[in-house]
Formats: C-alpha cells, structure tokens, sequence
C-alpha cells in the first residue's frame, strides 16, 4: 500500500483528487505497461475498493 501510494504521489492526508476504484486500477495497470509496478504488486480491485472505503472513513472522523 505505502509504494503505490508513493508510486501515485499520494502523501500522508494529502488531498487529491477523487478517484473511484476503475481509475486508480486503470493507473495501476498501466504503471505495470510502464514498467514501473510489477504485475503481482497490483491489488485487486476489491482490495482498492476497501482502501478507499477505509480512507474515506477514517478522514470523516476528523
């Protein structure tokens, strides 16, 4: 989780903008095409679909 979110820019409780779970997939894969992730390091989109659930839910709580 620490590298793709590094590996997309994310930092900390950065705001950023919104992106649903076919988005950040979409990037991901093609951050694979790239060379720059390797396929195995791609969570599915279930995983990414909880993290985002996770992240929205711990940011409401501030």
């Amino acid at each position: 989780m620490v590298l793709i979110r590094h590996r997309l820019g994310i930092k900390g409780n950065q705001k950023y903008e919104k992106k649903g779970t076919k988005e950040i997939f979409d990037e991901l894969l093609q951050m694979a095409k790239e060379g720059i992730l390797n396929h195995e390091e791609i969570p599915s989109k279930q995983t990414i679909q909880s993290w985002i659930g996770r992240y929205s839910a711990a940011n409401k709580k501030k």
